[in-house]
């Protein structure tokens, strides 16, 4: 049984005004709160709540920091707040993936584009050596594959098990996609 504070009830429900009203009295905002509003794209509380707590760098459940629950969320806004707070675009999970790993894996093609504008690492080798490129192949992203191959993504890199993007496509039953990595240069591009 889980207990319910009127704070993450109000954050639950998205009711920004009440959520401002119990900060400004004083409550203490909860780390697990901000965490949610994070990763619920429906959340309209995220801003209100990372201002009163004020630690952008936070760490989510799993070991996930608070920019990569936004990233996998496709929460644009709430990525943007928390670079301009400062985080790193490349903070890492315990795992080693980093937000633009995971919004490739997710096809938040928006996100994975302002992290890199941000200066994410596109060739940062995450959880089993994995790159974004891997990462977006895999789960059969084509859009996000293109915006990387356009800007020049290494195709022939591998991970752990020694698998190249395009393997990871045809594993997956992506063959559209991993034909038009095999086709394309390794590199050179705009990054």
């Amino acid at each position: 049984f889980e207990s319910h504070t009127g704070l993450s009830l109000a954050s639950r429900a998205g009711a920004g005004a009440a959520v401002a009203v119990l900060l400004d009295a004083g409550l203490a905002p909860e780390s697990r709160a901000l965490c949610r509003a994070a990763g619920d794209p429906e959340s309209s509380v995220f801003d209100v709540l990372l201002a009163h707590l004020g630690d952008a760098n936070l760490t989510c459940e799993g070991g996930l920091p608070l920019l990569a629950v936004a990233a996998a969320a496709g929460r644009f806004e709430a990525v943007e707040s928390l670079l301009r707070a400062g985080v790193p675009a490349d903070a890492p999970a315990r795992s080693g993936d980093t937000a633009l790993l995971i919004a490739a894996a997710r096809g938040h093609l928006n996100v994975a584009q302002r992290l890199v504008e941000a200066g994410a690492d596109h060739d940062h080798r995450g959880q089993r050596r994995h790159t974004a490129l891997m990462r977006a192949a895999e789960a059969g992203q084509s859009h996000v594959v293109d915006w990387l191959l356009a800007g020049g993504a290494t195709t022939r890199t591998r991970n752990s098990d020694g698998d190249t993007a395009a393997d990871l496509a045809r594993r997956s039953g992506h063959h559209a996609i991993a034909e038009s990595l095999a086709q394309s240069p390794a590199s050179a591009g705009w990054w």
